[in-house]
């Protein structure tokens, strides 16, 4: 074995606790099923704080965001 192999033995991998927490960098995101949410309409508003927004699923199927 030669010198650098003996150093390179010494390292030590990272350990567990110096990882950070993956759980707690990853956020909750909330889903919500738009036919539940439009209770079978083809609009919904949407406020937030003052304003108010159109939720609107087109003919093709997609959804529209105005204000």
């Amino acid at each position: 074995m030669t010198t650098d192999n003996a150093n390179q033995s010494n390292d030590k991998p990272e350990t567990d606790s110096k990882r950070p927490n993956q759980s707690a960098l990853t956020p909750v995101v909330l889903e919500h099923d738009y036919e539940t949410l439009s209770d079978g309409q083809s609009v919904v508003h949407i406020r937030l704080g003052s304003e108010v927004y159109t939720l609107r699923r087109t003919q093709s199927g997609k959804l529209l965001l105005n204000k």
